[in-house]
């Protein structure tokens, strides 16, 4: 029994460990000083990211980020089917072993190519930082306009002169780590790497895991107000919600505005909240 999609499966797994051998080695000496050696890296990551993300797309319109779901529709998910009419349960339960195996390696096939794709973005986003170009007219060339002049011209040309000569060098101003660049999982076997871990190693990484997806307080965007007002000639206690408007946060204005006299009971603030490091496949 053949899967329809196992040329895909076969092909993204192919395309995913030609790139763990490709880029299995990187000279990161070479990549902070030879400006060829950076051109030639930037650009693989490039090319690979995009088909990468081709990869990943046809994979979702195959159903491959819920094959499980597509599982479950098939076995017991339609009221027509009845376990009865089928003669052999035993041929059932075969059908149903290679089903669940087929969609297994689907998944696993799409979490790996998510985790390579994230592996090239924070490589790129490091390389961005990192890189600035010196030329002899004295044009400086950083960031995003440096290599977007990479991706389009093959290698890096002063934008004022023309010249292909300018120097490779370190952006002062710039946030990186450029040393990550050589451990990245580019072919997104993250899951491989991890078997390899001790006890002790596990434990810790599960430990880092959890620290980048801890969210960090930021600034007030709202309160929720406890408040008595006179209503009929009791005092009733309320419950609202204000938002900060025109960067303020006037509650007591706003409720006083809206209800007259009252008396202030409790407040709860509510502060906008940001994951540390976004993506499991960052994190990872």
């Amino acid at each position: 029994m053949v899967s329809e999609v196992s040329p895909l499966v076969h092909r993204a797994t192919e395309f995913l460990d030609e790139i763990s051998s490709k880029l299995k080695v990187v000279d990161l000496s070479r990549l902070k000083k030879d400006k060829k050696y950076f051109e030639e890296f930037y650009l693989t990551l490039v090319e690979n990211l995009e088909e990468l993300k081709s990869l990943k797309d046809e994979m979702e319109q195959r159903g491959f980020d819920s094959p499980y779901f597509a599982l479950g529709m098939r076995f017991g998910g339609f009221e027509g089917y009845k376990r009865e009419d089928v003669e052999d349960q035993r041929d059932v339960a075969r059908h149903k072993m290679f089903f669940r195996s087929d969609a297994s390696f689907k998944k696993g096939t799409f979490e790996r190519t998510k985790s390579a794709i994230a592996s090239h973005n924070i490589a790129i986003g490091h390389l961005e930082e990192f890189v600035l170009f010196v030329c002899k007219c004295g044009k400086e060339t950083k960031g995003k306009e440096a290599l977007k002049i990479i991706e389009e011209k093959k290698e890096f040309i002063c934008p004022k002169c023309g010249s292909n000569k300018a120097e490779l060098n370190e952006n002062p101003h710039g946030i990186y780590r450029i040393e990550i660049v050589p451990n990245l999982v580019y072919g997104g076997e993250f899951t491989r790497e991890i078997s390899r871990f001790t006890s002790s190693e596990r434990m810790a990484y599960r430990e880092l895991i959890e620290i980048l997806r801890e969210k960090k307080r930021g600034r007030i965007k709202s309160a929720t107000v406890t408040f008595k007002v006179k209503e009929n000639g009791r005092w009733v206690t309320k419950k609202e919600q204000v938002e900060i408007k025109d960067s303020r946060l006037d509650y007591e204005g706003v409720l006083r505005s809206k209800y007259g006299r009252i008396i202030i009971e409790h407040i709860r603030y509510h502060h906008e909240r940001s994951i540390l490091v976004s993506g499991r496949y960052n994190r990872q």
